[in-house]
């Protein structure tokens, strides 16, 4: 499974047709990637993708994600199904965000997640339900545990890496309950490097910012249908699937290129901006609710037969 970053150059794109914009306008090229054909590829020239900070200079790739704005999530009591598909649809097209965060009030420890993270969870489960190596496969255990008279619900979960064939541990403790109200409540980890490289380091805030990875992701959408086979309540929905059209787009950002010194590939900075533009233009780019045969059909833009998503 490639990272973000291996996928071919644009040297490697030979055969590929390829459209140009030159200081393009933000609509302009997010409708030029949402209608690239299969063999096109598009190069923006003298296009700042990073916004501005307050003090005149652009955001580093790194120091946006780290330290960029963020859509902050209401911490409120009710089920998450409902209240982040409100939450979902405050993004706006002309100031992009690098991500969605809420904050716990009884720990206030912030957890952060970010589009480019649901997209690739999203993969990383359609890919574990399609591969027939059982190794590959996502791995789910849990518990349910009485804590002075209240239930905790934990789980576990072993989760493929994106890069090589080691498998990632994820940890879900707590999990939200059955009615999902405390939704805001639920912590999470992951080994993964992703973790160290933006959330222990970041100095944003003065408690500790959780960072979801697709890992997380990937393994919340597993535990969701394991549990009820180990005799637990079912979990709530809580992470969104893009819509089709979403992977379609995210796919057209592995063939659009930046053109400075050189052409090169859209960092995850980047793209995490333009998939904030699209979910501000559109308001509807992902879904708790996706159409039957879902995870077949999006196997269909990924190639699983080389372990590439």
């Amino acid at each position: 499974m490639l990272r973000w970053k291996d996928y071919p150059t644009i040297s490697e794109l030979k055969e590929m047709e390829k459209i140009e914009l030159v200081k393009p306008f933000h609509k302009e090229v997010v409708t030029t990637i949402e209608s690239l054909r299969e063999d096109e590829v598009l190069i923006l020239y003298d296009y700042p993708i990073l916004p501005e900070k307050k003090d005149g200079t652009r955001y580093t790739p790194r120091g946006f994600m780290k330290y960029g704005p963020e859509l902050k999530i209401r911490v409120i009591d009710e089920i998450p199904l409902k209240h982040f598909k409100r939450e979902f649809k405050k993004y706006d097209f002309h100031r992009p965000k690098r991500g969605m965060k809420w904050t716990n009030p009884d720990t206030r420890i912030s957890t952060f997640f970010s589009l480019s993270n649901l997209i690739d969870g999203t993969k990383l489960y359609c890919y574990s339900k399609m591969i027939e190596d059982e190794k590959q496969k996502i791995k789910v255990g849990g518990a349910k545990i009485k804590e002075k008279n209240k239930i905790k619900r934990e789980a576990w979960v072993n989760v493929p890496s994106r890069s090589d064939e080691r498998m990632h541990s994820v940890q879900f403790n707590p999990l939200p309950s059955i009615n999902g109200k405390d939704w805001y409540k639920m912590q999470c980890f992951c080994d993964c490097g992703e973790r160290g490289y933006y959330g222990h380091l970041s100095r944003k805030y003065k408690n500790p910012e959780s960072w979801i990875c697709a890992h997380i992701v990937a393994g919340y959408l597993e535990a969701m249908e394991v549990f009820p086979q180990k005799d637990l309540d079912p979990l709530p929905p809580f992470f969104p699937a893009p819509t089709e059209e979403m992977i379609k787009f995210d796919n057209n950002l592995a063939r659009t290129f930046v053109k400075e010194r050189y052409k090169r590939r859209l960092n995850k900075a980047e793209r995490e901006v333009l998939l904030s533009r699209e979910q501000g233009l559109r308001k509807n780019t992902f879904t708790f609710f996706p159409k039957k045969g879902w995870i077949e059909k999006y196997s269909k833009y990924w190639n699983l037969s080389n372990n590439t998503i």
